[in-house]
């Protein structure tokens, strides 16, 4: 029996969100393809790579998330990507076997559709969408100003996603899903003073929602992890 072919999401907030995300993609790809959209965590694909058990059960024709866990021989889509609709080039690099064009770009309309931004995090928490964008992205401006760092559009993704299920988590005072890894390219010879950067930037974030001092080093440090990761 040949085994059967997926997509795998995984989102640097966790499985959660990783979960909506699946739920959005299965809806965008037609049922005659016969793939189906797994959840897995971006910690453990980073980790193991062509080794996790679930390039063994199935077809994966390739991986979608917000950060690329850098699995050889599997093609990545970045969700930016696809809500950018500028991903037809690297769905054609998951489908070219199984997808006509006409079907490639109904599933890139259909994606640009379920995916903006506004609508993603109103599936992913229960805040009012447009206007943690709004804020979030002010604080990424007065990053770029404080450190001169540029970031691009998968950062930038990344922080809106994770910024967001961090103040529901805060909230409802839930723990963080997953621990961060740091690779050897991250901030570790500043990490204080980037830290620190990261905490002044985001200061009408912790006022906006009542969170001054309920943020946790690690929820800091994660941040941090995503704004100077090259992989991101």
């Amino acid at each position: 029996k040949k085994p059967q072919k997926c997509l795998i999401s995984c989102c640097i907030t966790g499985l959660s969100g990783g979960n909506k995300i699946s739920e959005l993609l299965q809806r965008s790809i037609p049922k005659e393809l016969n793939i189906i959209v797994i959840t897995e965590s971006y910690e453990e694909l980073r980790a193991k790579k062509e080794k996790h058990y679930l390039f063994r059960l199935y077809d994966v024709k390739g991986i979608v998330g917000t950060v690329n866990p850098r699995v050889e021989h599997i093609p990545y889509v970045p969700l930016d990507d696809l809500i950018s609709g500028k991903a037809i080039t690297k769905l054609e690099k998951c489908f070219s076997s199984i997808a006509s064009m006409t079907q490639l770009k109904k599933i890139s309309d259909n994606l640009v559709n379920e995916l903006s931004i506004e609508r993603l995090i109103g599936h992913l928490t229960v805040l009012y969408p447009q206007k943690v964008v709004k804020q979030v992205n002010e604080c990424l401006n007065r990053f770029t100003e404080i450190t001169g760092y540029e970031l691009s559009a998968s950062k930038r993704a990344g922080i809106y996603f994770h910024v967001s299920c961090m103040i529901e988590r805060l909230i409802r005072e839930q723990p963080i899903e997953e621990d961060v890894v740091v690779q050897e390219n991250d901030f570790l010879d500043n990490k204080d003073k980037m830290i620190q950067s990261v905490k002044s930037a985001f200061a009408s974030i912790e006022n906006f929602y009542n969170l001054k001092n309920s943020i946790p080093e690690k929820e800091w440090f994660y941040i941090t992890n995503i704004l100077t990761n090259n992989d991101y």
